[in-house]
């Protein structure tokens, strides 16, 4: 098949939007959530953390599959910045805000009036102190981080489609030079700067869109491949989390995981591709389908609910087995995340029509 026909191929098949990718997501979703039930010092996983680089190589990934999809549609026409993070902040920032004055009411926690301010302007990780970048809603120095690649992304993404060795010889450099820094950083400043860091977190968001760029080269390949290279994949990640503990931090927070997502992205994204019908979807599949589709807003809601349920026990001097807990905290976090899915989407939705009207 020339590369033209896989092209073809791939942008035919767009309309399924990737089912199997926001399967992973979903479940890199309870990962997390799983990572963040710590009720007396048990905690549930150690490695949840891990699934922040899979969220930020998947969101460069998609994001660049979105842009490429319009570029062409529009006759090679690029999108200019401010529309973008306009669409960006529009669809994010309602919940975003709800859960930062949440987590004001729930969290036991001295808030500074600088920590609050960062937050509210998304600008938190850009602070290497804990005390700031985890202040509010813990969770959301991810989104502070997020939106700083998606500021890049446009400029990024045209030098990819105008001047691709430029391209390849910037990302090239970039990924040199972190290699590079990473053996220079002094090991107390390891988490703000290599986890959280938005400059260092643009770079697994730009292993997504490198990834993008192979997969419209070589996107087609025959699904039984796929599905041992997917099994073969999920054995690389069970050793990964088994060894996760012997690799020094300055790995295991971001470059450790950042080949094997890659990989997982790559071929689930093959497999979405050459599955064009999913008519023996099941209800168990489609459970993890509605689980994708709510990830963001589980994200942003699971740690308050958490802190919730924590007061409510404390308040009423009761103690919750740790099993109850997660059950309690799971569902409600599930449920509130459906409300808030379709209350904030519907609301971006409007926004976004009155937008393009104008």
């Amino acid at each position: 098949m020339t590369a033209m026909n896989k092209n073809y191929a791939i942008e035919k098949n767009m309309p399924v939007q990737f089912m199997g990718l926001n399967k992973l997501r979903g479940i890199a979703a309870i990962f997390i959530f799983l990572h963040h039930s710590r009720i007396n010092g048990y905690i549930i996983t150690s490695f949840g953390d891990c699934f922040v680089s899979f969220f930020f190589i998947l969101s460069g990934f998609l994001s660049t599959a979105s842009a490429d999809k319009r570029y062409n549609e529009k006759a090679q026409k690029f999108e200019h910045l401010v529309p973008f993070m306009m669409r960006k902040i529009q669809k994010i920032y309602p919940l975003y805000l709800l859960c930062l004055i949440l987590a004001l009411i729930v969290k036991e926690q001295h808030h500074s009036i600088k920590g609050l301010l960062l937050n509210a302007a998304m600008l938190q990780s850009w602070i290497p102190n804990p005390d700031i970048y985890f202040s509010g809603n813990s969770v959301s120095w991810f989104v502070s981080s997020l939106m700083f690649c998606y500021f890049i992304f446009i400029p990024m993404f045209r030098l990819m489609k105008l001047h691709h060795r430029a391209f390849v010889i910037l990302s090239a450099i970039l990924y040199v030079s972190y290699i590079s820094v990473l053996q220079l950083i002094p090991d107390k400043l390891a988490t703000p700067i290599i986890y959280i860091s938005p400059v260092m977190q643009f770079l697994a968001f730009l292993i997504g869109m490198i990834l993008w760029d192979i997969f419209m080269k070589y996107g087609s390949a025959k699904i039984q491949n796929m599905r041992i290279m997917q099994k073969l994949c999920i054995i690389i990640i069970a050793a990964m989390i088994l060894l996760y503990c012997y690799v020094p931090e300055r790995y295991s927070l971001a470059s450790y995981w950042w080949p094997i997502w890659a990989v997982n992205i790559f071929v689930t994204a093959q497999r979405d591709i050459n599955a064009t019908r999913y008519l023996n979807e099941t209800i168990w599949e489609k459970c993890w389908q509605i689980m994708g589709r709510i990830s963001f807003q589980f994200y942003m809601l699971h740690t308050l609910v958490i802190a919730a349920y924590a007061r409510f026990c404390h308040y009423f001097s009761f103690e919750s087995p740790i099993f109850l807990t997660i059950l309690v905290t799971f569902v409600a976090t599930l449920c509130s995340s459906l409300i808030a899915e379709k209350f904030f989407d519907a609301q971006a939705s409007h926004q976004l029509k009155d937008m393009g009207k104008k």
